[in-house]
């Protein structure tokens, strides 16, 4: 995966975790239902052309349309949909993210905003963090 495609994730993965902090899980689900819509809190783009956004009781389906890649983010403690049913190039990934690695400093500061640096659990620098918060990881 290219560098530009991390980042498209992972700023994805931020802005969505962000608009639904307050509504939906944000732990492990601990006894599954099947029943249960595990987001009940749902956004869909209203500016942004470059992705698309749908949704399954648990798990939600990110499309980047600049790069054609398919994400799929499933709710951590439920079981993970067949990838027979996705392309081959699909990426599945637990939500919430527990923790981060990342090669860049820069996304440190998106990370102090969550409220969730101490997920970093790899740095390729601690060199240029600006973030007070970040930098307190590493001293």
């Amino acid at each position: 995966m290219m560098m530009r495609d991390c980042y498209t994730l992972y700023f994805s993965i931020i802005g969505l975790t962000t608009v639904w902090a307050a509504s939906n899980l944000q732990t492990c689900v601990t006894s599954y239902d099947p029943s249960v819509d595990y987001f009940p809190v749902k956004s869909s783009p209203e500016i942004a052309q470059d992705f698309t956004l749908s949704y399954k009781n648990n798990y939600k389906v990110l499309v980047n349309v600049v790069t054609n890649e398919t994400f799929v983010l499933v709710q951590c403690g439920t079981p993970s949909p067949s990838s027979s049913f996705f392309s081959n190039n699909t990426k599945f990934f637990s939500v919430p993210v527990q923790r981060v690695w990342t090669l860049d400093t820069s996304s440190i500061a998106f990370l102090d905003l969550l409220g969730v640096t101490s997920s970093v659990k790899v740095l390729s620098s601690e060199a240029y963090i600006t973030s007070a918060c970040g930098q307190k990881l590493f001293e």
